[in-house]
């Protein structure tokens, strides 16, 4: 794929564009640093730490009892969609977890707020993780969003490493990233000045899962 070239659609770094090749680029790049697949690259220095043994990136490795499947709405019923077998494109998306396991990935980003000088035990530094959760480019100005209540409250958006992030009509800060594949839908979301993280997982095709956390 690149090497038969690759078109842009925006001059780099004058506007934001949410890219899963880039995300896949980016996993090769993992690999060709560390020597690794990004997936193992990743299972061995971020899972592994954190304690997340029921996260997978290839769905026939999860037992049979554990696994949830997809489905999507269409023609007045429920259908089955294929599960994805994991693959080059795995570090842009695709990874299998349980609320339980993911709790402890939001746990990390939340343990690096407030900025501190205590013991930082890893497996990434509270420094980087901060630095992961500012806005590097703002990428919309919603006039006319309202609360879950449906009162108005606008809301600037912005991307920051991998996150997106915004800042509501009181001031408040959220960090969070959504996932979706055909049968899935999820989102996960921390309010870091208040300590705060939920994660919705649901196995519909595209779910509003972040609609689901934002009223939460």
């Amino acid at each position: 794929l690149v090497r038969g070239g690759l078109s842009l659609s925006n001059p780099p770094g004058l506007s934001y564009e949410y890219s899963n090749l880039g995300y896949a680029l980016l996993g090769r790049i993992v690999t060709k640093i560390s020597g690794l697949s990004c997936q193992r690259y990743v299972d061995r220095h971020i899972l592994a730490p954190l304690g997340m043994k029921n996260t997978q990136w290839e769905y026939t490795k999860v037992p049979p009892a554990l696994l949830a499947h997809g489905y999507r709405w269409e023609e007045g019923q429920w259908k089955e969609e294929k599960l994805l077998h994991d693959g080059v494109f795995g570090p842009m998306d695709g990874m299998i977890s349980s609320i339980e396991d993911f709790s402890k990935y939001i746990t990390l980003h939340l343990n690096a707020w407030p900025p501190r000088d205590s013991n930082d035990p890893g497996p990434l530094r509270r420094s980087s993780i901060r630095e992961m959760h500012q806005p590097g480019r703002i990428s919309g100005l919603l006039t006319d969003a309202r609360k879950p209540d449906g009162s108005p409250c606008p809301i600037v958006t912005a991307y920051a490493f991998g996150l997106g992030w915004t800042r509501d009509c009181d001031g408040r800060i959220a960090l969070a990233h959504t996932g979706g594949l055909p049968g899935f839908g999820s989102n996960w979301r921390i309010l870091p000045d208040y300590g705060i993280g939920v994660v919705s997982l649901a196995n519909r095709t595209y779910s509003p899962a972040a609609s689901i956390n934002n009223t939460v």
